[in-house]
């Protein structure tokens, strides 16, 4: 048996292992998966030079279709992280905001600097939909489907 197939099966599992310790960049990943086709490939082909080929192109192959395939699996529905996953979420009004002062609104189990977006008065109590985020402080409009509280 030929000992470039270990050397190519230890070389997958080692970039592999890198990809645990920075995850999310697929490169070592791709080059995991070039090493593996190549393990497979040299059974069949004895030079090294083209095993160095076939693992280049499979782990140019092997990025590209693991970048799309994340590409399509991913949604930027469910990313939004921080402060961009406060749109779109509920409220109630703690103080009410004035033009010239921020009013608070209570979100989620914290307090937050919020603006009206068309600087309508919103009365303390009332149900808000977080529309934008702006630096330290909400926009905010009146919820539509729940009453006052």
């Amino acid at each position: 048996m030929n000992n470039y197939i270990f050397f190519w099966l230890i070389t997958a599992l080692g970039f592999l292992l890198f990809e645990l310790g920075s995850p999310g960049l697929f490169y070592f990943l791709s080059f995991s998966c070039g090493a593996l086709i190549t393990s497979l490939a040299g059974a069949m082909c004895a030079s090294v030079f083209d095993q160095a080929i076939i693992f280049i192109v499979a782990s140019v192959v092997a990025f590209f279709a693991l970048t799309k395939w994340v590409k399509k699996t991913s949604s930027s529905k469910y990313n939004h992280t921080n402060v961009h996953a406060l749109q779109g979420k509920k409220g109630v009004i703690v103080t009410p905001a004035t033009l010239d002062q921020f009013g608070y609104v209570h979100i989620g189990g914290q307090v937050w600097a919020y603006k009206a977006l068309n600087d309508e008065d919103i009365p303390v109590g009332s149900s808000v939909e977080i529309v934008d985020v702006r630096g330290a402080h909400v926009v905010v409009r009146p919820s539509i489907h729940s009453p006052k509280q």
